[in-house]
């Protein structure tokens, strides 16, 4: 009962900030360029992510922050499985600048849609996968010109906890062309905050970053298999692990070895 009580305030607040702070914000980014807008997309994410906490009782937790500091020395293809709307605002706040790729439908979406355009993401048509690739390795290139390192969730789609969906291959492919490393990322938001689902879960999600992993020493087939294999098996299994766990006590919870086919 009180799950579902604090998933309502949830809601309720989302909704709130949808309609009346959102408007503003959108519009202050149609003023604002550059440093300014990225300011004001970190703060609406901080907004919401904030309200997660003090709804739902979700919080996040990050270990391998450290590995970050590559992504400022040159741009990476940062490759995260995809568990809930909530990645794409974490990883808002949490990373240097970056382009997302995403469905382009998403930028049809009103005051969130308009907003998202703004922020350089790579929007495909997903039905045209011929195309798309070369649109991701193009623009892909813009980005990293510009010092953007370009997110990609490889399994397409947000997937539940527990569910397997094999990584698709182009952002790899394209990885290999423009000769970028890759830096994993996994996440276990789907446990707090299923897709489809009201009702969330209160806990601490726990985002693990590994270290780079260089393009050009392998194929396509190996880069994509060793992404995968990291991240599924760094995927922390619980909610349920206090906010001060030792990266050594949050390993003891995930699988050392992941038959990735």
């Amino acid at each position: 009962m009180i799950t579902w009580i604090r998933s309502l305030i949830t809601f309720i607040g989302f909704l709130f900030i949808y309609l009346i702070i959102t408007p503003v914000m959108l519009i202050s980014t149609v003023l604002l360029t550059g440093s300014w807008y990225r300011n004001v997309t970190i703060a609406w994410s901080k907004i919401l992510v904030g309200w997660m906490r003090i709804g739902a009782g979700i919080d996040y937790r990050i270990i391998g922050a450290e590995n970050l500091q590559y992504l400022k020395e040159r741009p990476h293809f940062i490759i995260s499985n995809h568990q809930s709307a909530l990645e794409t605002l974490i990883y808002t706040i949490i990373l240097p600048p970056h382009s997302f790729v995403l469905k382009k439908e998403l930028l049809y979406i009103p005051f969130f849609g308009w907003g998202l355009a703004k922020a350089k993401p790579i929007a495909i048509n997903r039905k045209d996968g011929k195309n798309a690739l070369k649109q991701i390795s193009t623009q892909a290139k813009e980005r990293f010109a510009e010092g953007r390192s370009v997110i990609i969730f490889p399994e397409g789609t947000r997937v539940p906890f527990g569910q397997v969906v094999p990584f698709k291959k182009g952002g790899f492919i394209v990885a290999k062309q423009l000769a970028a490393p890759v830096l994993p990322m996994a996440i276990n938001s789907g446990i707090a905050a299923p897709k489809g689902r009201f009702l969330k879960e209160p806990g601490i999600i726990t985002i693990v970053i590994g270290k780079p992993i260089e393009s050009e020493s392998l194929s396509t087939a190996e880069l994509a298999k060793e992404t995968e294999r990291w991240i599924r098996g760094h995927i922390v299994p619980t909610l349920n692990v206090k906010k001060e766990a030792t990266e050594a006590e949050l390993k003891a919870l995930t699988a050392t070895e992941v038959e990735v086919k």
